[in-house]
């Protein structure tokens, strides 16, 4: 294509080749770009290069080239756009391989660019459809690199395919190659196995030459090319120049031109103004320099205009500042400064100050800067005034014809006057103080106030009037109190201030200190923790019958001496002291309890002998002030007895023999104040060793003959005695004792010869004879079983508890027995842990039935040694009754303050006593109402009074079998007394008014919850008396 403009004075003609074109697969090189035009003919607007239209003025048969034509070769083209290394087009990983070719392939476009390379089988951009439309690509199909964009188009004729691409945007200087790949075992080998067959790009190769001085363009179509002609703008009026004008003022450009009238542009500052479309413009800018030039154009050329200088100078304005109110110390008239006044945009030499009205007189001046409205003052002349006064001025540049003005208010007065007066001196404790001596003047309010917390001010109309109220706690201070005050007029906001000190003298303070209990043998006492501060005179007092008092010149030295038989006592101890300075007249006491507690006193009581066959109580001993006590001395074992020391006990040591001696020994521990006090006492005490005696173990034997008792033994004696006793019904058989001296294991047992069996209890009894075991007899003693076989005793028969074991206390066996065993526990069971004889077993009654008995028999078989023996048994009844049991009934809370009957409780079992008392809370008591005295349900509980509450316990005791067997069970009960009241029978009154039922004496009693006024005979309305109730 070619194309003709004019720039900088001189035609140029452009030829311009397309890329496509040029490196189309068909193209013959080298190709000869020849912008040469030597020929032209007429035609209707178009001139070709053998013609010129008759109707052109130019003779474009003289036009030609003064450049010569270019060639391109290939080399060159693949130089500019096919070989570089910077983006690749790779043409690999066809769906399917190349081994037979077929032209609805779809192959891969791959894009690599300067920074990396991405196989193509990543991220490539394939051709779903390689004979039809191209395919576009983003940066989104890019892996890496600057991201080219555009569109791929492949065409496939026989064997032979091409690839296009066609660039939008994308990376500089980038190369475009197109790799066809004719066949292939692997649609992916190594380097995609591809050959070179052509490079296509988007952009173009242009050649520029110079054709002359006129404008035209030239259309090419197979090198042929077509002109068109066109007229240059040309201004027939211009503008230029400057002016200045004020603002909100205008100016009106117009100028003329060879175009349309609405061809033209008009700028401001180099842009163009929108809608600014015509030949005129008028110009109203706000203030500034400004720049104007218009353009105007044609199909085919444009032109500017001269340029024009417009400037815009502001307008003035002015303030004359907010009102000025000025408070003026007494005496004087100083100056009042214009300060915030203003003025922009006006003549400095313009500035002038005014009063124009009010009241008051005065002067305005300037000392320096005066072009600056706010460095002038006002001088009053008066000592109060108020005046409007008008700052004004006048423009300048185009503006100097303007002249603006503006008011502000000035307003003086004199300060106010003020003096809070000098020192005050009080005590204290006074009500309160009057600010005696203060004044002020020339003010408005006044107002007292005081630094830190020491009390506060009761108001008053004049400063000297004012009462200051000390706090309670201000005891001893020295302070500031501020008189402030506000002026009057213009002076309302001036505030002064004056101080003066109030000194509060301390009332005297004491401080008896703490309670001291201490003990009575101490001697002396301190008055520790006792203090007084701005205090003379201090004097202890109390408990003269006690003791005596030393005064000190400070309270906690001062001592009390308690009297030599003062043991136990306690008194009130007073602290007395006077004031000082102005508070001299006060006096003040404090008191503290002192209690004296008394020393432990303690006795022994006399040395004693004592025998060791009992213990031995320390009679004759004495304590008293105790906190606690404790015998102690000898190998023996001490029984506490608490604070009695004579009801101590001491056991002797059952391992120790002979005489023993020791010191038996008293120590009293001292309580309260005493506590580091102790008391110990001794007494001396002799243990006489007690006769011990050992009748043996049992003697069995199965026949006859005498029986040696060699293991009796028998100490510390002077004599025994052998006895024998078968009274009891478990013992039988006779026989007789033989045997002499003080040795009872020399003696023998031998069994009556018509009693060729017996069971028999012998004793021994042992009798000491010296010092205070004299008289002193032990006793121990052994069955003696011989002949027959063994024998058994069940006992008699049990009434037990069903709720309660049964033990076979009383059964026994004796003879040659090899073992025993219970039996006939038919509705019970036995238990037993370890059982070593027959009475150690228990017998437990079942659930069921609740009452009822079982025979039980006690077996005892015979020794081995003994042959020809036989079983004994024997038996005893068992018998059970119910355990007591039953229940209290629910709770009762009920409106009466009469008996209350026991309802709901009920008692059943082996019953002896059943009865109710009051086991928490007060208020009555319960009464027997007859009948069955074990039916719970016939008592009642009484109130004494007539509200209240009380816990019940319901108490059933066994007896029989269930004798010491007890239940109980408990309810609440709570009464109120039901409401009552009464009235005096009648009331008579005098009038028509309302009647104060109070007069009636109405009285009401119980739990009232509310109260009612009714009528029974005759008619009105009752109503509740203000405040009544």
């Amino acid at each position: 294509s070619y194309r003709i403009r004019k720039a900088n004075g001189q035609t140029e003609i452009a030829v311009t080749v397309p890329v496509k074109w040029l490196v189309h697969s068909d193209r013959q090189y080298p190709v000869v770009v020849d912008p040469s035009v030597a020929k032209s003919y007429p035609g209707s607007g178009k001139i070709q290069t053998d013609a010129v239209p008759a109707s052109y003025t130019e003779d474009w048969n003289n036009i030609t080239l003064d450049n010569d034509p270019v060639t391109v070769y290939r080399t060159d083209v693949e130089a500019e756009y096919g070989t570089s290394d910077e983006l690749d087009f790779c043409l690999s990983c066809v769906e399917s391989c190349f081994e037979n070719y077929t032209s609805e392939r779809s192959v891969c476009v791959q894009f690599s660019g300067p920074n990396s390379t991405t196989p193509c089988v990543s991220g490539g951009s394939w051709l779903a459809d390689p004979n039809g439309e191209p395919v576009a690509f983003s940066n989104s199909s890019i892996a890496n690199g600057n991201y080219p964009s555009g569109e791929v188009d492949l065409d496939v004729q026989g064997e032979r395919r091409d690839l296009n691409v066609s660039l939008d945007f994308g990376i500089i200087d980038v190369t475009i190659k197109l790799i066809d790949r004719y066949s292939a075992a692997d649609c992916c080998a190594d380097d995609c196995a591809c050959g070179w067959w052509g490079c296509y790009g988007s952009d173009d190769i242009e050649y520029n030459e110079n054709i002359g001085t006129k404008q035209a363009w030239i259309e090419a179509n197979s090198w042929e090319a077509t002109f068109y002609y066109c007229e240059l703008v040309e201004f027939s009026s211009n503008i230029s120049g400057s002016k200045s004008i004020c603002e909100g003022g205008s100016k009106t450009f117009n100028v003329n031109a060879n175009v349309n009238s609405n061809d033209y542009q008009w700028y401001r500052n180099g842009n163009p103004i929108s809608g600014a479309t015509s030949s005129s413009y008028t110009a109203s800018p706000s203030p500034g320099t400004y720049t104007y030039k218009v353009k105007a154009e044609n199909s085919c050329d444009s032109e500017f205009s001269d340029t024009y200088t417009l400037t815009v100078d502001p307008e003035p304005s002015v303030g004359a500042g907010y009102p000025v109110s000025d408070c003026q110390p007494a005496g004087s008239t100083p100056k009042i400064d214009m300060s915030g006044a203003s003025a922009n945009n006006y003549d400095q030499g313009s500035v002038s100050w005014s009063k124009t009205s009010g009241s008051g007189s005065g002067t305005f001046g300037c000392s320096s800067g005066c072009g600056d409205p706010a460095n002038w003052y006002f001088n009053p002349s008066s000592s109060s005034g108020d005046i409007t006064a008008e700052l004004l001025i006048k423009g300048k540049g185009a503006c100097s014809g303007t002249t603006i003005s503006d008011t502000r208010q000035i307003s003086w007065n004199a300060e106010p006057g003020i003096f809070a007066g000098s020192k005050l001196t009080k005590c204290s404790k006074v009500a309160n103080i009057q600010m005696t001596g203060a004044s002020a003047t020339n003010y408005s309010t006044a107002t007292w106030t005081v630094s830190g917390s020491y009390g506060g001010f009761d108001p008053a109309s004049n400063p000297d009037d004012w009462l200051f109220v000390p706090n309670a706690d201000t005891i001893d201070a020295t302070f500031t109190v501020t008189l402030e005050v506000t002026g009057k007029g213009v002076c309302s906001g001036k505030t002064l201030s004056d101080t003066r000190q109030i000194e509060l003298d301390p009332v005297p303070s004491v401080v008896a200190g703490p309670d001291t209990t201490t003990c009575s043998s101490n001697g002396a006492i301190g008055m520790d923790g006792a203090s007084a501060s701005n205090y003379g005179n201090p004097t202890w007092a109390g408990g003269n019958s006690y003791g005596s008092w030393s005064q000190a010149a400070s309270p906690a030295n001062a001592t009390f001496t308690p009297k030599s038989d003062t043991v136990d006592a306690t008194f009130t101890a007073t602290l007395t002291v006077d004031g000082l300075d102005e508070c001299s007249s006060t006096t003040l006491t404090d008191t503290r309890q002192i209690e004296l507690d008394p020393a432990p006193v303690a006795r022994s009581g006399p040395d004693t002998s004592f025998c060791t066959h009992k213990d031995i109580k320390m009679a004759g001993s004495y304590a008293n002030y105790e906190q606690s006590l404790k015998w102690t001395g000898g190998s023996g074992t001490w029984v506490d007895a608490g604070s009695n020391p004579d009801e101590w006990i001491y056991e002797p040591d059952p391992n120790k023999s002979g005489q023993r001696n020791f010191a038996a020994t008293l120590t009293v521990y001292a309580k309260d104040a005493c506590a580091s006090d102790s008391v110990k006492v001794s007494r001396s005490i002799t243990l006489n060793e007690a006769p011990e005696v050992d009748a043996g173990s049992g003697h069995n034997t199965c026949g006859t003959g005498s029986i040696d008792l060699d293991n009796a033994s028998a100490q510390n004696h002077s004599s025994i005695n052998w006895t024998l006793d078968s009274t009891s019904s478990s013992y039988y058989g006779y026989g007789t004792m033989n045997g002499t001296g003080k040795d009872p294991s020399t003696y023998s047992f031998d069994p009556n010869a018509n009693a060729d069996s017996g069971r028999i209890l012998a004793v021994l009894t042992a009798t000491s004879g010296t010092g205070a075991c004299n008289g002193v007899s032990v006793s121990d003693s052994v069955i003696i079983s011989w002949g027959g076989g063994p024998k058994a005793f069940a006992g008699s028969s049990i009434d037990g508890c069903r709720s309660e074991d049964i033990y076979m206390t009383g059964a026994s066996v004796s003879g040659p027995v090899d073992n025993w065993k219970w039996e006939g526990a038919d509705k019970g069971v036995f238990i037993s842990s370890g059982a070593q004889n027959p009475d150690d077993k228990f017998y437990s009654p079942p659930n069921t039935p609740t009452s009822g008995s079982d025979t039980v028999e006690l077996i005892a078989e015979p020794d081995q040694n003994c042959p020809s023996a036989s079983r004994d048994t024997s038996t005893r009844v068992l018998s059970w009754t119910e355990e007591p049991s039953g229940a209290a009934g629910n709770d009762t809370s009920v409106c009466t303050n009469a008996s209350i009957l026991m309802t709901g409780s009920s008692a059943r079992g082996t019953i002896d006593t059943v009865f109710w008392k009051v086991t928490n809370g007060s208020g009555g008591s319960f009464t027997f109402t007859g009948g069955n005295a074990n039916d719970p349900t016939n008592y009642e509980f009484v109130p004494s009074i007539n509200a209240g509450s009380v816990e019940a316990t319901l108490t059933i005791q066994g007896k029989g079998g269930c004798d010491g067997v007890t239940a109980t069970y408990t309810r609440d009960i709570k009464w109120s007394a039901p409401p009552n009241g009464s009235t005096d029978d009648s009331l008579v009154v005098c009038g028509s008014g309302n009647i104060d039922m109070a007069k009636a004496n109405p009285t009401i009693s119980g739990e009232v919850g509310s109260v009612i006024w009714d009528f029974k005979h005759g008619s009105g309305s009752f109503g509740l008396r203000p405040g009544g109730n």
